[in-house]
């Protein structure tokens, strides 16, 4: 099985050595265990109180803001639904891949606990590079697997996966 996965988050993943009370939080988790051609078996999504302010930022590119997020679980609420979850796949693949790897081990640590990361990961801007020589964005990436101009609802973590999927599947055939 293979898990396709997006974070969104409070920011960017800060350099390492920086106090763990400085990174950012994740918002909301998406995931999609799937068969091996890509049929969605099962999801995982929620979203997640990071317990600090939303930047103003961040609330233009996803519309998540704290008000969204007031009545949400915290991460540690989670993490064991979360864990499980994962450990039904072999595979994660994610666009950007250790970004959203990053931010699920600073979460985890946190908390005092392992990360849960499958055996094999797979990253659709790594595997598209050689397509144009550089890091294609999703929105590009899933323009030239689909044809289609916009992502509808671009900046949530499951329309992030659900297109994803599509330029995943894409790639395997090129």
């Amino acid at each position: 099985m293979i898990i396709f996965l997006d974070c969104e988050t409070t920011g960017l993943p800060l350099p390492m050595g920086t106090d763990i009370i400085l990174q950012p939080h994740i918002t909301e988790i998406y995931a999609a265990l799937t068969t091996s051609k890509g049929k969605i078996k099962a999801e995982f999504e929620t979203l997640i109180n990071p317990g600090v302010p939303i930047p103003d930022f961040i609330t233009k590119i996803t519309g998540i803001d704290d008000m969204t997020l007031i009545d949400e679980p915290p991460f540690i609420d989670i993490a064991r639904e979360f864990e499980s979850f994962m450990g039904k796949a072999k595979t994660m693949v994610a666009h950007n891949l250790m970004f959203d790897k990053t931010m699920i081990d600073l979460e985890y640590q946190r908390i005092g606990k392992q990360s849960p990361t499958p055996k094999n990961l797979f990253c659709t801007v790594e595997q598209s590079m050689h397509i144009k020589g550089y890091r294609l964005h999703l929105k590009e990436l899933h323009q030239l697997a689909t044809g289609l101009p916009e992502i509808p609802g671009a900046h949530r973590a499951k329309n992030d996966v659900l297109a994803m999927i599509k330029c995943w599947k894409w790639l395997r055939e090129q």
